[in-house]
């Protein structure tokens, strides 16, 4: 299993380093849901999908996607790279024809610096959002279903968790890739922090996940990481993308890290239930 910023014998490592800035310079289409995402080019010559703060899913959003991305990428499981994007209104309106324009009105974005997550799309390979239980021995990476389960148990993740799976053609080999990390950390609004995750169940699991014998690897590495991981990823988060208070975020965040173990049983024996 990768891991970036990991312990060494000389301390934490700059493994993870800051998350890049880019432009957009065009704007291709709106993506399906309900957070008003666009499919946009960037000056890298990337597709990225692009979540705008005109969003209407409550405050928060884009500080949950930015800094569950940055963790989740951090921890060494797979994830579509994430990227703050410069946005210029005059270059976005430029780059859609009059119809659309008219279409989306205020949904177009304003200037400033938005959350991207690069497209998955490749030649050479097909995206699936399911995949029948036959083919699940062939996901390269399903040892990480665990680690990202217990990973949403720490973080109070208030949805389901979801997965792209992208397919080798020429192999037919998967590879799995946890996306949507807008309703972590006791949701939107951050407000269910000090209760259970919701719903973090996954069918590639056990009924049983924390007595898994992997489990203890997945409490033992994330007590070592999370901390300084935590402490570099709200330094990336830019004000204008939350109202909440970002530094009592952190403070739960490390006070379930200390509960961990607890509270994975707590979720499977009993459901959700308040550590307050």
């Amino acid at each position: 299993m990768p891991i970036q910023g990991q312990l060494t014998p000389n301390g934490f490592s700059d493994v993870a380093v800051e998350i890049p800035t880019i432009e957009v310079v065009s704007i291709i289409r709106r993506l399906r849901g309900g957070s008003n995402g666009i499919l946009a080019r960037c000056d890298d010559g990337k597709l990225y999908s692009l979540r705008l703060n005109c969003n209407p899913q409550e405050p928060n959003v884009l500080a949950n996607e930015i800094l569950g991305s940055y963790l989740i990428r951090a921890l060494g499981f797979q994830t579509p790279s994430s990227r703050n994007v410069v946005v210029n209104r005059s270059t976005v309106q430029a780059s859609v024809d009059h119809t659309l324009r008219e279409e989306w009105g205020d949904i177009l974005p304003k200037s400033g610096v938005y959350f991207a997550s690069e497209f998955m799309d490749r030649i050479g390979f097909e995206l699936v959002e399911w995949l029948e239980t036959s083919r699940l021995p062939r996901i390269a990476n399903r040892a990480e279903f665990l680690g990202m389960y217990i990973f949403d148990v720490w973080a109070s993740h208030q949805d389901q968790r979801q997965c792209i799976y992208r397919q080798n053609l020429n192999s037919g080999g998967y590879q799995a890739f946890f996306v949507n990390n807008r309703h972590l950390f006791g949701g939107a609004a951050w407000s269910e922090i000090a209760g259970n995750a919701r719903r973090p169940e996954c069918v590639h699991l056990q009924a049983r996940p924390w007595e898994d014998r992997s489990a203890d690897h997945w409490l033992n590495y994330f007590t070592q990481v999370i901390p300084e991981l935590l402490r570099r990823g709200v330094n990336q988060v830019p004000a204008e993308w939350y109202t909440g208070d970002l530094q009592q975020l952190r403070e739960c965040l490390l006070y379930r890290l200390s509960m961990l173990s607890v509270l994975m049983e707590l979720q499977t024996v009993g459901g959700p239930r308040s550590l307050s």
